[in-house]
């Protein structure tokens, strides 16, 4: 205190001012953390044969899935990256993988793609999760391929939902990222039919959702990388 008294009076005002701005800032969190990224606004689901986004966020990649095991994600030059590192519901012959990264200012609740019966349900924990802020920074500069150095999607927390329809298998994969407590889901069962656009769960603050897809008709991509999606409202994929 001694010390603030005997300073010189510009360095007092900017002092108050710094800790006037410091201050302001507290109310500011709460409010991003308590009710901004809490948010929970009610989305309208489309009618029809479509696949519909999990997560809102930004397309991070659409690709197709070599001989139902291979997955062409860049994640470290020269590496290859197989389906089973990805998620844990190797069985089904997936062949197209849609990852939509959830940033700080995305709506985190999680929605279902498409009406199905749940086969698995599974959760893997991890000792510790890495940052996402690299495919992060790739997303706002556009720096191709987005994926490059992100050992997240290998190595942290996840959840795995899969779907099974009549045209259609599915898995949704959550992916916890660092700041991130655990993924909160509602209870699904196995045997469980869902509705197209319910919303099962969430992650907290910025994360990525995969959707695993094995479409049994003709249909039709509409988004692409960078494109912007909602949960439960924009049409990811059209199907015959």
């Amino acid at each position: 205190m001694d010390f603030f008294i005997h300073m010189p009076l510009f360095f007092k005002i900017q002092t108050i001012l710094w800790l006037g701005y410091l201050v302001s800032l507290i109310p500011l969190f709460f409010i991003y953390r308590f009710w901004f990224f809490l948010r929970d606004p009610k989305r309208n689901i489309p009618q029809g044969n479509n696949i519909v986004a999990p997560a809102d966020g930004v397309v991070i990649y659409i690709k197709e899935i070599i001989n139902n095991k291979e997955v062409p994600i860049t994640i470290k030059k020269g590496k290859k990256i197989f389906i089973n590192e990805l998620m844990d519901d190797s069985e089904n012959k997936y062949n197209l993988v849609i990852g939509i990264f959830m940033t700080p200012f995305s709506v985190h609740y999680n929605r279902i793609p498409f009406t199905g019966k749940v086969i698995k349900n599974f959760h893997r924990s991890t000792k510790g999760n890495k940052t996402m802020l690299k495919a992060f920074l790739n997303l706002i500069f556009n720096i191709k391929p987005f994926t490059e150095n992100s050992d997240y999607i290998l190595e942290n927390e996840r959840n795995t939902i899969s779907l099974r329809a009549e045209k259609i298998d599915g898995a949704v994969v959550q992916i916890a990222s660092t700041w991130i407590d655990n993924i909160k889901n509602l209870p699904i069962k196995i045997g469980q039919y869902v509705d197209k656009g319910y919303k099962f769960g969430m992650i907290r603050m910025g994360s990525q959702c995969d959707l695993y897809l094995n479409i049994k008709s003709n249909f039709k991509i509409l988004v692409k990388e960078r494109s912007y999606v909602k949960a439960g409202s924009s049409v990811l994929i059209e199907v015959e």
